[in-house]
């Protein structure tokens, strides 16, 4: 490709003409010129080809716009280095001029990043708990860079620039270098070693790749590209509606969770026998599960808590680097080897917070328990049905079988007793009282004292024990009547309403869906008058999070287009660089939706970074299109506003790959982690990773055709935003108004 000359004196750029162009020149002299549709595409074309045949240097600073703080140092160097190289001005000067000229872009883009994340700390506790540290660091890292970039680095330029002669004259005392002598020895170390990999590279990859830092190939194939959508402006149009029909289509089949499930490399186990089962019989259970669940080569240890009829166990595994299976896998096969145990129940269930746990929990609300109890099983039965329930658990016993007393309460009149006092007698008699304890060194031994044994083996001898009154004594069987019942050993209550729940085992189905098929299930079943069934609290904090969710992206978005409004002066040009928003956003949900990716809290953060990092690229883009529009001159208005564009364009192209890369590059060691924790950043990187890197490469065909458009249509007419603003602020400082 033969490249064309250019120079830059006085900012005015002279280009150097090929022999063709120079004959296509004298051709098309005295010609009239044609004002046609074909020759706007001409002229399109040759702004393209202008701006990828001759390598132009950036008049001002190249800008990242992301948080990262090397980003806004090395656009803010490259501006002056290249103004340095290419204008005939003191260095001084050029250096002040490459500041005022980037500082509304650097401004800009560090007051949306940080807009981006004040949201947060309006949000609920457990969001700052796990976000809050991540917002208040990078809010004033970033900040610390904006300080950096304007302030430190255009004096270190100037010491860098400075030419060679100049330091000659200054003079160092010995004393002083002696000190930071040892720097010296390290910096020629790591010369070497970039030497010795530059040498590397140089033999493998061809010089045109190693050193062209221009991107020509990738300008010139962009700058074609944008030629097309500039002849064909409805590509952007489809572009950005299809983007956003498609991503509106997929969203419904989303899968929704609050937090995604992740192996913690640890299995709970609850272990539910027969009601009235004393300690001892229980502790036996759960020593022979414990035996068969030890046989499991990947169990590394387990503990145990065991109550009367009740115990847990909690089974530590091998790390994932010495097991072959994942926790699923594993409670399938724990539950293979404890299935054929008679008289016992064992539920197995990751021990991760219960925000990732794989349950569905069902309440059901009434009055009477043993309505609920039957509503509860067929409730179960049927739930059992659905296709990626594996189970579904009763979260209730059965009652225990119990002798009640019915007093009479004239013969209790008569005697002088209370129903207290009867019931304390009896308790003490059967169960025993602790009236003190026996300390013996370190240990502490409960003193309890009640009938011996044999006085309380059946109900005939607790019928005939006498109760002494003020009068005399009088047996039980005197005051009161036997009979036997089934007494609740645990009662639930739910606004002071009775309640039993039940839970549902998720297999591969996610939440949502679980909760959508759950209730055309549960649609079918009759339910008496005043019962009802809710969702437990797993279901209840995934709505609660996707309305907080869709609050702070609304405020965020909110707080970037007043920033805009207020840096640009100006109510449209926002809306056009606020397009890169959707852009990212609804391609993240076709992405989530192909990779059948679930949508939960860490992917909605991810989409509130993704409103402040993303618009950087427009800003760039607009921002430099906008300056240098309002320096041309010349009566042909639209040209100058492509020309302005395709201009901007060409030399944004190199700073916005460079952001972008190195943003998407630092969040790859997060994307493929796996380890504790990785629920909460793995889909936060994958979210940001995707939504930027196509965000940005259609925001360099997209908003270039939108720009133009927008400023098209105030060409010539006068009326610009700020007029418009004018002329309401005046309505206001009318007299009229106020005395009305």
């Amino acid at each position: 490709m033969e490249l064309l000359s250019a120079e830059l004196v006085s900012g005015n750029v002279k280009k150097g003409k090929s022999k063709k162009e120079e004959k296509a020149k004298e051709k098309t002299k005295g010609k009239p010129r044609e004002k046609t549709k074909e020759k706007a595409n001409i002229r399109i074309q040759d702004q393209v080809a202008e701006y990828t045949t001759v390598p132009m240097p950036a008049k001002s600073a190249q800008k990242s716009g992301l948080s990262t703080n090397s980003a806004q140092a090395e656009t803010l160097y490259n501006s002056q280095l290249e103004g340095q190289q290419n204008a005939q001005q003191e260095n001084q000067s050029i250096i002040d001029q490459s500041v005022l000229s980037l500082y509304k872009e650097l401004t800009a883009s560090t007051l949306t990043n940080i807009a981006v994340f004040f949201p947060f700390f309006l949000g609920s506790k457990e969001l700052k708990q796990l976000y809050g540290g991540m917002a208040s660091t990078v809010s004033f890292s970033i900040l610390i860079s904006l300080a950096v970039s304007l302030l430190f680095l255009p004096q270190l330029a100037k010491i860098l620039l400075r030419k060679r002669e100049d330091f000659e004259s200054i003079h160092f005392r010995e004393e002083k270098i002696s000190k930071v002598r040892w720097i010296g020895p390290i910096f020629q170390k790591i010369s070497r070693v970039l030497n010795a990999i530059k040498l590397a590279l140089g033999k493998i990859l061809p010089k045109k790749y190693l050193y062209s830092f221009e991107l020509n190939r990738v300008r010139k194939s962009y700058l074609n590209l944008l030629s097309v959508f500039f002849r064909k402006q409805y590509f952007a149009y489809a572009i950005l509606g299809g983007i956003v029909l498609a991503g509106t289509a997929v969203s419904p089949f989303l899968k929704q969770e609050y937090i995604d499930p992740v192996d913690a490399g640890e299995i709970k186990a609850s272990v539910e026998l027969e009601t009235g089962t004393h300690l001892e019989a229980t502790s036996d259970r759960v020593k022979r599960i414990e035996d068969t669940i030890k046989k499991v080569p990947e169990v590394a240890k387990i503990s145990s808590k065991i109550e009367k009829w009740h115990a847990d166990l909690y089974i530590k595994l091998k790390p994932m680097n010495e097991r072959s299976k994942d926790s699923q896998e594993l409670i399938e096969e724990f539950r293979e080897l404890t299935d054929p145990l008679p008289d016992v129940f064992v539920y197995f269930v990751e021990n991760s917070s219960s925000d990732s746990s794989r349950e569905l929990d069902i309440e059901f609300i009434g009055d009477d328990p043993a309505k609920l109890k039957q509503i509860a099983r067929e409730a179960a039965g049927k739930l059992k049905t659905i296709e990626g329930i594996q189970e579904t658990v009763l979260r209730f016993r059965e009652g225990k079988q119990e002798f009640r007393l019915n007093l009479f309460q004239d013969k209790m009149a008569l005697s002088g007793l209370s129903s207290e006092e009867v019931g304390n007698y009896v308790r003490t008699a059967i169960q025993g009282s602790i009236p003190t304890k026996f300390i013996e060194e370190s240990k502490e031994v409960d003193i309890r004292v009640r009938f011996r044994e044999q006085d309380r083996l059946n109900l005939s001898q607790v019928a005939n024990y006498k109760i002494p009154s003020t009068k005399s004594s009088v047996s039980l069987a005197e005051l009161s009547t036997m009979v036997e019942a089934e007494g609740e050993t645990k009662m639930y209550r739910k606004n002071k309403r009775r309640m039993v729940t039940i839970t549902a085992k998720l297999g591969n189905l996610d939440l949502g869906s679980a909760v959508t098929k759950a209730r055309e299930t549960l649609s079918q079943m009759k339910f008496p008058d005043n019962y009802y069934y809710e969702f437990g609290s797993t279901f209840k904090k995934l709505k609660k999070n996707q309305k907080e969710m869709g609050f702070m992206i609304f405020l965020a978005v909110f707080l970037i287009y007043s920033i805009l409004a207020s840096l640009f002066e100006s109510l449209r040009i926002p809306w056009i660089l606020l397009v890169a928003v959707p852009l990212g956003v609804f391609a993240d949900l076709i992405l989530l939706f192909l990779f059948r990716m679930s949508l939960n809290i860490s992917v909605y953060i991810g989409f509130v970074l993704l409103a402040g990092i993303a618009i950087n690229n427009s800003i760039m883009l607009v921002d430099q299109a906008l300056h240098l529009f309002r320096e041309s001159r010349g009566k042909d208005r639209k040209f100058a506003l492509i020309r302005a564009i395709v201009r901007s364009s060409s030399e944004r192209l190199r700073p916005i790959l460079m952001t972008t890369l190195t943003t998407v590059t630092a969040l790859i060691p997060t994307m493929l982690d796996f380890g504790e924790g990785s629920q909460l950043w793995r889909p936060l990187a994958i979210t940001v990773f995707f939504g930027l890197s196509i965000s940005t490469f259609l925001t360099l065909l997209v908003v270039p055709i939108l720009f133009f458009v927008s400023e098209r249509g105030t060409l010539g007419t006068g009326k610009t935003d700020q007029n418009w603003v004018r002329r309401i602020l005046s309505i206001f400082r009318k007299k009229s108004v106020f005395e009305g």
